[in-house]
């Protein structure tokens, strides 16, 4: 079995699970490989193409598996090379990465809130609960940036829900592992981290988590237009995430 691709979509928890998975003597974590080349890009910088630059992470690999994470959606990641999701798994394969672990936050509203935050604060991390603060919010529903495009809330939630379907159908005959943000890292990142674990046939080893979560407050506190937002939402599918 070969090496393994985390995807995500940002702010799902990547870094705390990683971070615990690094800790283990087998596992080589190398987050974001492709982060260092978006502002690059942004800049109109020459960047190398995509699988020279898994290649390069390659080279450098010295435990027995090796580890990187790609925020998958087309306004992200692979964006950057001008890849559709499907070459960007198949430059995967072909450099011997070859087991999957799909990271789902399923609430996109919570998702979207610490992606607005951080916009803000540039505060991606949080290791002491000394520095956990409440930073309050107005969310414009109509205009919010991820990766390199706009879009209304609710059509971020469409794109988040029909990337994950289109990733899982990419997926389907690999060897894949699902963790979800709410089970298996909010509460306790070491059941996440146990679970990838298992899925890569290595036992658990004793583990510190490294980072507590950003915004752990209430919806109410965190939204000044929680009216606003939960209105929005009443009448969709995804009313259920303003209650959590």
């Amino acid at each position: 079995m070969g090496d393994v691709v985390i995807w995500h979509i940002g702010r799902c928890g990547s870094t705390v699970l990683g971070s615990t998975l690094n800790q283990h003597p087998a596992v080589q974590w190398e987050n974001e490989i492709f982060r260092p080349y978006v502002l690059e890009k942004r800049a109109g910088k020459h960047i190398p193409a995509m699988d020279e630059v898994i290649a390069t992470v390659k080279a450098h690999k010295t435990k027995a598996v090796q580890m990187v994470e790609v925020k998958f959606l087309k306004c992200q990641h692979p964006g950057i090379f001008g890849a559709t999701l499907e070459e960007t798994v198949a430059v995967f394969l072909a450099q011997g990465f070859d087991r999957f672990v799909v990271l789902h936050r399923t609430n996109y509203l919570r998702r979207m809130i610490s992606h607005c935050v951080v916009q803000e604060t540039e505060q991606y991390f949080v290791q002491n609960p000394k520095d956990s603060r409440l930073h309050a919010i107005t969310m414009d529903v109509n205009t919010i940036k991820v990766g390199a495009e706009t879009r209304s809330l609710l059509e971020w939630f469409e794109v988040f829900a029909e990337g994950y379907r289109h990733l899982g159908n990419l997926l389907k005959g690999h060897s894949c592992c699902l963790v979800t943000y709410e089970d298996n890292i909010q509460n306790d990142p070491r059941i996440g981290y146990a679970k990838v674990c298992r899925f890569l046939g290595l036992e658990p080893v004793p583990v510190d988590v490294l980072f507590i979560r950003t915004n752990p407050f209430q919806l109410g506190e965190i939204l000044r237009n929680y009216e606003e937002v939960a209105t929005l939402l009443a009448t969709t599918p995804y009313r259920w995430m303003v209650e959590r």
